[in-house]
């Protein structure tokens, strides 16, 4: 049965959920946007007060005064450098896998990464039944970019982010942000659970690591608002003294420490998995196949890929950082940040019963951090980080197959220039490989205006039930905003109307939403939504 033409309906506009799962697992809460005569233009920044209090920015924003220049994205490269996850998984059927190309689909998520398989996953439990099924276009092999080049880390922020939230979007929504990450790392450890899925997982505590007075200074005072504000810090252990916190977290020269509930995993088993599932429930996995073009058709959308055309009523946007490539609307809104992880073998001072309890971020500041985790199974540490190396040459960078060689030798050495009794490497022990990732970051600048009317309408956090909104309900609904502080999802409002985005990540996994009130004196007229 071919596609019904529906006329005048345009197809839904949304966002999902990022990355997630670790930097960010962020990934299962969903934000939705009206699709009724939705006029929604990209502007240049707005000082009108009455959109203060917009959204706030849900992916990680580039650091203030950095200029950044407009250019779109490319699409990923062939040859993507080989992270650790990937190296261990040659073995997997999902490599090389073939089906037949479809030329109409009831939804097409553009994306295989953690994002896009936690989305067809959810439709297809919502709706196992659509006529013409799910599609889901990859550019390369399924799970190959920032699900399976990130740093392991299911790690919520539980303080740290509370100060630069309320300053963006106020007391309210900040609080919102925070138990939103706690939520996350419940619901992966609830998927783990209940699907039984093989993926290394571990939950235990993290540590923020801060390395330098004003940073300790900084966070403290994060801290020290969070509570003042009535904050839940019943499962954060601020750790003032710099002896007992180079205790904790054996490093030499931490200033404060402060730890939180938060969980480790192996990313590509954990969206492979779900990937698996949703095959087994219809979806049609499309690798190889990058959507090059989508255009609107007479109440479809048209997507076009190097083998040919496919119609369909919903497009789920989960490229991350190389949004840009297909939207011009995303150029120097969503922005390639380029990103490096690497695999470290152990000296026998951090093996066995040696190992590390914890996992960890070092902050100099709280634009730069080193993570780390040290994977249960085999000891493996995963380390990111070096930003701050070359940081010009991160930016609109969508090239992960090659390394930059000073953050090498930065990873290199982490290990043994911070932690207390790391002692000399044996052949064989220390740095392993490193690899490259492609993030989205948000340009502080970058703002989406929103004309529509909003209603405060609440929207279920379950992708069956927003699936079903999407395809049945024709009335506005309340919008939610979706991200992973680090990598995150960024929501196109676009004039055209009909697309759900979703981002993935590199780093830990974490999603923070933003669900503003609409009502008041300020109500939705005019509303900023901001990158």
């Amino acid at each position: 049965m071919p596609l019904t033409r529906r006329t005048p309906r345009k197809p839904p506009v949304g966002c999902t959920p990022s990355e997630a799962v670790a930097h960010s697992a962020a990934f299962i809460q969903w934000i939705c946007v009206p699709y009724s005569e939705l006029e929604v233009p990209i502007t240049r920044p707005n000082s009108n007060r009455n959109m203060a209090s917009g959204l706030a920015p849900t992916l990680r924003p580039l650091s203030e005064g950095m200029e950044v220049d407009a250019k779109p994205a490319t699409l990923p490269h062939k040859k993507p450098s080989v992270s650790f996850w990937t190296a261990r998984a040659r073995q997997s059927d999902l490599i090389g896998h073939a089906a037949p190309f479809p030329h109409e689909a009831d939804c097409v998520i553009i994306g295989s990464g953690m994002s896009g398989t936690l989305a067809a996953y959810f439709i297809l439990l919502a709706e196992p039944d659509l006529p013409h099924g799910v599609v889901m276009l990859e550019a390369r092999e399924a799970i190959n970019a920032a699900t399976a080049c990130n740093g392991g880390h299911c790690r919520p922020d539980c303080y740290r982010g509370y100060s630069p939230y309320k300053k963006l979007v106020g007391k309210v929504q900040a609080m919102k942000i925070l138990k939103n990450e706690m939520d996350t790392l419940h619901l992966v450890e609830k998927l783990v659970s209940e699907e039984n899925i093989d993926c290394d997982f571990w939950r235990g505590r993290s540590f923020d690591a801060m390395m330098t007075d004003d940073c300790t200074a900084d966070f403290r005072s994060s801290y020290d608002e969070y509570i003042k504000d009535a904050g839940n810090i019943d499962q954060v252990e601020w750790i003032e003294d710099k002896a007992a916190a180079q205790k904790a977290t054996r490093l030499v020269n931490v200033k404060a420490a402060a730890s939180f509930p938060a969980s480790s995993f192996y990313p590509y088993k954990f969206t492979s998995h779900l990937l698996k599932r949703a095959m087994s429930m219809g979806l049609n996995l499309q690798i190889h196949t990058p959507a090059t073009a989508v255009t609107a058709g007479d109440g479809f959308w048209m997507i076009d890929t190097p083998s040919g055309t496919i119609r369909t009523h919903k497009v789920l946007h989960a490229t991350n950082g190389y949004a840009s490539a297909i939207f011009p609307e995303f150029v120097g809104k969503i922005v390639p940040y380029y990103g490096q992880c690497s695999s470290i073998i152990p000296t026998k001072a951090f093996s066995g019963k040696n190992m590390l309890k914890h996992t960890m971020s070092l902050y100099e500041h709280r634009g730069d951090s080193t993570y780390l985790i040290q994977r249960s199974t085999d000891g493996t540490i995963i380390l990111g980080g070096g930003e701050f190396v070359y940081r010009e040459e991160h930016i609109n960078n969508c090239d992960d197959s090659k390394v930059m060689p000073a953050i090498t030798e930065l990873l290199r050495n982490v290990m043994k220039d911070n932690f207390d009794g790391w002692g000399e490497e044996a052949h064989g022990e220390g740095f392993e490989r490193d690899w490259a990732g492609i993030q989205g970051y948000a340009n502080r600048s970058g703002i989406l205006n929103c004309n529509a009317q909003l209603t405060s309408r609440s929207v279920d956090r379950r992708w069956s039930a927003l699936y079903r909104r999407l395809s049945r309900k024709r009335r506005p609904v309340r919008v939610r905003r979706l991200s992973r502080s680090r990598y995150g999802a960024y929501c196109d409002l676009r004039k055209r109307g009909g697309y759900v985005d979703v981002g993935a990540a590199l780093g830990g996994h974490r999603i923070a939403r933003v669900l503003p009130d609409y009502q008041g004196t300020t109500g939705p007229q005019g509303q900023d939504v901001r990158t």
